[in-house]
């Protein structure tokens, strides 16, 4: 779904999962669920890992044949305004921090991106230059609400 960029889905499977496939506050997911709730198989580690495996890959998705990374491509719109952060955030490459603090985000790599990367603001409208508050010199190109990274990149920071 993050492949064909089907966010609205992508998100629409990460909540189900959270809500419906698992009792969270036992920490307790399991493997198989009949549609009446009916468990066939109990505790299963993947089905634990699938909510926060889910959401680390809308913060950064590394493409399946390769490509620039993709940055918060599939974050939900509802989360622009309020402050989040995601760290230590591991891809091929190394980690990446990314925090907001509702009208600014930042990315900070822990070693020079080895990537490309492209940032998707899903939640803002057309971004600009003038709104881009460091690391400009990183950008090779704004197109709509997606600026595109070159490697090499340590540190940008874009007003929302």
């Amino acid at each position: 779904l993050l492949e064909t960029e089907r966010i609205d889905k992508y998100l629409l499977l990460l909540y189900a999962h959270a809500a419906h496939h698992g009792i969270p506050t036992l920490a307790t997911y399991y493997e198989q669920v009949t549609a009446d709730g009916a468990v066939k198989a109990f505790d299963c580690l993947p089905s634990l890992l699938t909510v926060p495996l889910l959401l680390a890959r809308a913060f950064v998705y590394e493409p399946i044949g390769g490509g620039a990374l993709r940055l918060l491509s599939a974050l939900p719109r509802e989360w622009y305004g309020k402050a989040f952060s995601a760290k230590r955030i591991g891809y091929s490459g190394g980690r990446l921090d990314i925090t907001s603090d509702g009208e600014t985000v930042t990315l900070a790599f822990a070693e020079p991106s080895s990537k490309a990367a492209e940032l998707i603001l899903r939640g803002c409208g057309e971004i600009d230059r003038a709104r881009v508050i460091a690391g400009g010199e990183w950008i090779e190109e704004i197109r709509g609400n997606r600026i595109l990274l070159r490697a090499g990149c340590r540190t940008l920071t874009v007003k929302l």
